[in-house]
């Protein structure tokens, strides 16, 4: 089996992207790495090729103070601090999301080997929420080869989920984790796909 040339965050938040960078060092930035992506919004936005990715007209912010398209419920946290205008946020980082958007397109388009790792969002039916993110990458790019690591609460995981293109795995959290996770359970979880990449 060919190694993975990329292992790339799909979210739901900053954890998988910092820990991959984390493990590996300096690797490419995708669209997902920093910013907070619900279920649906995630696979929506897939579907959609990334077209009108971080449009203007429909960002806005919310009583959180964070700025979230309002059509997916995606939020911009790091592109968009409190006091900063939606206008200046977009043109320091507007260009480098194109860019981003640009190699995401290119990477669907392609038959690159890769292994995309998602930490479950908030839907309820987590297995069906895998699954449905499964069929949205493979018609979104049928010929790239590519599994999915799936990550849950370790209260919500079931061994007995099983998918195609999927690995199940619970992530241990402490209560008093920090944002960026605990980086020996991490190591445990991605270590064998780490060093298959790196071959």
């Amino acid at each position: 089996m060919r190694p993975y040339t990329q292992i790339i965050s799909l979210g739901r938040a900053c954890q998988p992207r910092h820990q991959l960078r984390r493990m590996r060092g300096t690797v490419d930035a995708y669209p997902f790495d920093w910013i907070i992506t619900p279920d649906e919004g995630l696979r929506a936005v897939i579907t959609a090729g990334l077209t009108g990715f971080m449009e203007p007209q429909y960002l806005q912010r919310g009583p959180d103070g964070a700025v979230t398209d309002i059509r997916h419920g995606i939020k911009f946290l790091h592109e968009f601090p409190s006091g900063v205008p939606i206008e200046a946020g977009l043109a320091q980082h507007g260009q480098r999301y194109v860019n981003l958007v640009r190699k995401w397109q290119t990477l669907m388009a392609s038959d690159h080997r890769v292994l995309f790792v998602r930490q479950h969002g908030w839907a309820s039916d987590i297995a069906t929420t895998a699954a449905l993110l499964v069929e949205t990458l493979e018609r979104a790019a049928p010929a790239l080869e590519f599994d999915l690591l799936y990550l849950t609460e370790p209260g919500q995981y079931d061994p007995a989920w099983h998918f195609r293109r999927t690995v199940f795995r619970p992530l241990a959290q402490s209560p008093d984790a920090r944002w960026e996770g605990d980086d020996a359970v991490w190591d445990a979880l991605l270590a064998g796909m780490v060093a298959r990449a790196n071959a």
